[in-house]
């Protein structure tokens, strides 16, 4: 704002031929107006290049891109928890109805009789180790 007034006062003085100035040499600075004048000049210069066109247009397609690929990365991974969750439910059928015909075995030992009571801990036993070996074969 100062600037502004100085100048106006400099030229108001031009045109009253006046031969003295009473603004003082440290307010009224020319060379600031000069550097600003040429720095304007220079970020026009930058600004309106072709090779800051072509970053500028090159960093908005990464933008893009990188957008895109965030998008295909999840619909892969989501892709692939589906496709998990599916083996996991077949696995877990699988394991249901081997646990029903166990099971059924298991009634039907049980209606003709144990004859002893470790015959029933055998069963179980050979139930358990079927499992542990059918889910170690999927999962690991």
């Amino acid at each position: 704002m100062i600037h502004l007034f100085s100048a106006m006062f400099f030229f108001v003085e031009i045109l009253n031929y006046a031969s003295e100035c009473d603004v003082p040499t440290d307010e009224a600075g020319i060379m600031w107006d000069g550097i600003t004048f040429a720095f304007l000049l220079i970020q026009r210069r930058i600004f309106n290049s072709y090779y800051f066109f072509h970053i500028r247009a090159e960093t908005e397609v990464q933008a893009q891109l990188a957008s895109r690929g965030a998008e295909l990365i999840e619909e892969l991974m989501s892709k692939q928890i589906k496709q998990q969750e599916k083996e996991e439910k077949e696995v877990l059928e699988k394991i249901k109805m081997k646990m029903d015909r166990i099971k059924a075995v298991h009634e039907k030992g049980r209606t003709k009789g144990a004859q002893s009571h470790y015959d029933g801990n055998i069963i179980l036993f050979v139930v358990n180790v079927a499992l542990n070996i059918h889910c170690m074969g999927h999962f690991h």
